[in-house]
């Protein structure tokens, strides 16, 4: 079906400790209910977006599978 997607990239810190943290977002509907899923890492990685799209995108199948 149809979804909405948006990434992100923000720094967190705690203490002196700072660490670079990348995420993306999906919003669609699910059995007319809506339905985000979220997910995030913190490796600063440049492959970390194309990582996190496939697992999300996993994740969304399975669901719309499931239901």
């Amino acid at each position: 079906g149809n979804a909405v997607y948006f990434s992100m990239q923000m720094s967190m810190s705690i203490g002196d400790t700072s660490r670079p943290v990348t995420g993306i977002s999906a919003i669609t509907l699910l059995n007319s209910l809506p339905l985000s899923i979220n997910v995030y890492e913190g490796s600063g990685s440049a492959r970390s977006r194309g990582q996190l799209q496939a697992v999300q995108q996993e994740l969304l199948n399975s669901l719309l599978t499931e239901n």
